[in-house]
């Protein structure tokens, strides 16, 4: 048990070290810090016209991004002759000044200077402390905004200036800068707000609603940047019970099954969600997943079996369905299409070929007509006979795939096998549960 609780002891560690960073910075980091947080407080300022023009400027400005991959838009390692273990805050550094170049004269924005030598943990956290607010709420800012150009011929790929935020923030969210932390009734009332606000699939009523899901064989795991000590950026909920659940009701309902943690032999993730629209995008949910998975097993070793509960009504028959096309009848064994959203689809970013070009067929929308009909698997025989009737029709077309109608479903299933297949016993898909 001692070695169990030794994460959650680090990660404590470290968010009350990044406290202390934010507040006392070192004296020769602490000009560059408020020069940091002069720029934001100028962008805070603006109204949403006056930020949906700078951005828009801003944008225009910049190169088109030739990848999407890290630093596509970054100025190379070395630049300025900065130690290669400074690259990622000056990369941070130059994004601010992209910004602060295109903020009004006599704002308050200022330009910093990148830091040549190598930094002190406790430099860097300061440093980023400062930053990273700032490029997080222009990110997320951008996001809400259709005028913000795309790239032309990107089929969805992020504006130049959407890539310069991404590839800058995703270095500093990654696996090897971030902690989890288990919450519980007595966390900070700021942060039990934040999961209340940041619920997208069970409605939390109150905190004392909250403190339901935290407590009896329920945990909270929330996923931090210790730069950012106050910002929760992820989190989950999961349910430690004798056996997975087969409704939501065993889980939150007056059915709920509440064993003693110690007697636990499944745990199912019932909900995840990502609280920082400006971080959408960069694969938080993974890290967390994986990171709790491996926080239970190391403290609760009779926990063998993993599961995750689909928000999705009859979502176990739709990825039989899936399966069955993307598997039996394709020559890839890929699981998902490459198009992720419906934009590719039916929006701006449609692709469209003539017929007997296409080497790809993605089924987008399937829907039972007849209501007496439900519960008999009409689906898989439309699915797989138009599948065979498209292969006769069309045989350059040798993949196929379908669209969930779940926002950013790949990343949840991706998630879903990571759980169920490699931090697992089990090697089921899916749990017992269809619906809710």
């Amino acid at each position: 048990m001692a070695g169990a609780l030794r994460p959650c002891r680090m990660a404590h560690s470290l968010l009350s070290n990044g406290r202390a960073f934010a507040a006392n910075p070192c004296r020769p980091i602490s000009s560059t810090a408020t020069a940091i947080r002069a720029t934001h407080a100028a962008y805070t300022r603006l109204s949403s016209d006056e930020r949906k023009a700078f951005l828009t400027l801003v944008n225009a400005g910049l190169p088109a991004p030739v990848e999407t991959g890290p630093a596509a838009s970054v100025p190379p390692s070395g630049a300025h002759g900065e130690s290669r273990a400074n690259t990622t805050t000056n990369n941070v550094l130059r994004t601010v000044n992209v910004l602060s170049a295109g903020l009004p004269t006599g704002s308050g924005a200022a330009a910093v200077e990148p830091l040549p030598g190598a930094l002190a943990p406790d430099s860097e956290r300061a440093v980023l402390a400062a930053a990273l607010p700032l490029l997080i709420d222009a990110r997320r800012d951008l996001q809400l905004l259709s005028a913000v150009p795309r790239v032309p011929g990107s089929r969805g790929r992020e504006s130049p200036l959407g890539s310069l935020l991404t590839s800058t923030l995703a270095p500093c969210f990654g696996r090897d800068k971030l902690v989890v932390l288990r919450l519980s009734a007595s966390s900070p009332r700021a942060l039990l707000q934040q999961v209340q606000h940041g619920e997208n699939v069970h409605h939390i009523a109150s905190l004392d609603d909250l403190a339901v899901r935290m407590e009896n064989s329920r945990r909270l795991y929330g996923l931090f940047q210790p730069c950012l000590p106050n910002e929760l950026l992820a989190y989950t909920t999961l349910a430690l019970s004798d056996r997975l659940p087969a409704s939501m009701t065993e889980v939150l309902g007056d059915a709920a099954v509440r064993v003693p943690e110690t007697q636990a032999t499944s745990c199912t993730f019932y909900s995840i969600n990502s609280v920082q629209p400006g971080l959408s995008g960069i694969d938080l949910g993974q890290i967390l997943l994986k990171q709790a998975v491996g926080i239970i097993q190391a403290d609760l070793p009779g926990v063998r079996e993993f599961g995750t509960l689909s928000p999705v009504p009859n979502f176990a028959k739709w990825l039989h369905w899936h399966i069955a096309i993307c598997r039996e009848n394709a020559t890839t064994d890929r699981l998902l299409t490459p198009a992720e959203t419906e934009a590719e689809v039916l929006g701006d970013a449609a692709v469209r070929v003539p017929e007997t070009q296409a080497t790809s067929c993605t089924f987008y929308s399937i829907n039972s007509v007849q209501p007496g009909l439900s519960g008999i698997d009409l689906g898989q025989i439309l699915l797989k006979q138009a599948v065979g009737i498209i292969q006769a029709d069309l045989p350059g077309v040798r993949e196929f795939g379908t669209l969930s109608p779940v926002p950013n479903f790949a990343k949840w299933l991706h998630w879903h096998i990571a759980i169920c297949r490699e931090n697992a016993t089990t090697d089921r898909l899916l749990t017992p549960a269809e619906t809710e």
